[in-house]
């Protein structure tokens, strides 16, 4: 029993972990994208993807920032503290 719970823990640790390097990896990509053109210049962006990342999910990540999900959860991130 108890090594379960200890099992279920370290697994749980691991997860919190990937998700938070997911979620630095995806604002360092969002940062990124912002500096070689953002929203005002996709097709400039989409020419330059970030070093060690390839080009179709370059592609796709600026897809998924450009949908409204993403947009959202943006702009409501941004005002709170």
């Amino acid at each position: 029993m108890y090594q379960d719970v200890q099992a279920n823990m370290l697994i749980e640790s691991f997860q919190v972990t990937l998700l938070k390097g997911y979620r630095e990896h995806k604002a360092d990509a969002k940062e990124y994208f912002m500096l070689v053109g953002g929203y005002e210049d996709i097709p400039g962006a989409l020419v330059n993807p970030p070093e060690g990342m390839e080009v179709d999910n370059w592609k796709k990540a600026i897809e998924y920032f450009q949908t409204d999900e993403h947009i959202i959860a943006s702009e409501r991130n941004k005002k709170s503290p």
